[in-house]
């Protein structure tokens, strides 16, 4: 299968193995820029460490023994040994380009669900939005019946999103309240908007009876009632206050957004934001409220609206730019 040189003696049989040698330890160092190369295209840790890749890797080269003769123990210890060591440079690597990157983690607030057009649309706006901020988002979903303000305490910034009802009104509520009275960089879509005038109703203004007409059709304070006129998804004009951090983001004071829901917050009881830290700071062209914000936070804010649906179109949005570039500055404050 191989020829070998005709040597004459032990020195000659040295050389050639020598030379040999040269040739294995610079295919090594040959590996090892390929190992380095690949720890830029793993998300974790763990993803370095992968068994099932490990095992495959055996399995071939004991292929490989059989085929050319070469006792398959001495193959398998050997690549167990060059394993380990390249598993370890890789993760040094990686930890190398991680130290490197702006990265955030989001807790999402949700009960996920992939028929949801919002919902799948989030994983992609973040990841859009990295192409202007230059900030990597790790986020995670979690379901409302499991919020755990301990594990909130992880994140660097919380989105509430949309979606309702939630499995449990009560985690939601308090996902909210932890980031609102936490100073954590929070952003509240649809549904996820909704309920955080609820919390600030109840836990600030002391409207404990503050509802959900879509949870308790018979509250004695419907703060969100059901639409006179029941409409699909949209877009419409939105328009933005003046002195609003809304406007300042998207130095816009018309602005057109995407809308899927039946439920508006109650003119009846818009009143009571009056002279509060939680402002109303948009409207539609029926004057229905369409966002909120306290301006005393870092980044609170809330919409009717969803700008994750800007990732439909392939298109980054500001007001998202905006809440990761707030959650990087609040994980680094």
């Amino acid at each position: 299968m191989f020829e070998v040189k005709n040597c004459k003696n032990l020195e000659d049989i040295r050389k050639s193995i020598d030379v040999l040698d040269d040739k294995i330890v610079q295919l090594l160092a040959k590996r090892s820029l390929y190992v380095k190369e690949a720890a830029t295209f793993k998300k974790s840790l763990q993803e370095i460490k992968d068994a099932n890749r490990v095992k495959e890797i055996l399995e071939s080269k004991n292929e490989l023994a059989v085929k050319y003769g070469v006792a398959s123990t001495l193959i398998q210890n050997m690549y167990k040994v060059m394993l380990k060591h390249f598993i370890k440079e890789e993760q040094e690597e990686f930890k190398k380009q991680k130290k490197n990157t702006k990265t955030v983690n989001i807790a999402i607030i949700g009960d996920y669900n992939e028929k949801i057009t919002a919902h799948t649309c989030i994983a992609k706006a973040l990841s859009l939005a990295h192409n202007k901020t230059h900030i990597e988002v790790d986020f995670l979903w979690i379901n409302s019946r499991r919020v755990n303000i301990k594990h909130l305490k992880k994140f660097d910034a919380i989105w509430c999103a949309p979606s309702s009802p939630y499995k449990s009104m009560q985690g939601v509520l308090n996902a909210i309240n932890f980031a609102r009275t936490n100073n954590v960089p929070f952003l509240g879509t649809c549904a996820g908007y909704q309920y955080t005038a609820i919390e600030f109703a109840r836990n600030e203004l002391d409207y404990a009876n503050a509802q959900h007409q879509e949870v308790n059709k018979e509250t004695s304070m419907p703060l969100f009632a059901l639409l006179h006129s029941i409409t699909e998804e949209k877009e419409a004009d939105v328009f933005l206050s003046n002195n609003s951090l809304l406007k300042k983001i998207y130095k816009e004071e018309h602005i057109k957004e995407e809308f899927e829901g039946k439920y508006v917050l109650n003119s009846k009881y818009a009143h009571i934001f009056d002279d509060s830290a939680m402002k109303l700071v948009a409207i539609d062209k029926n004057k229905d409220v369409k966002a909120l914000e306290i301006k005393e936070n870092r980044f609170f804010i809330a919409t009717a609206f969803q700008p994750e649906r800007s990732a439909l179109k392939n298109k980054s949005h500001c007001l998202i730019e905006r809440f990761i570039i707030s959650a990087y500055e609040y994980k680094h404050s």
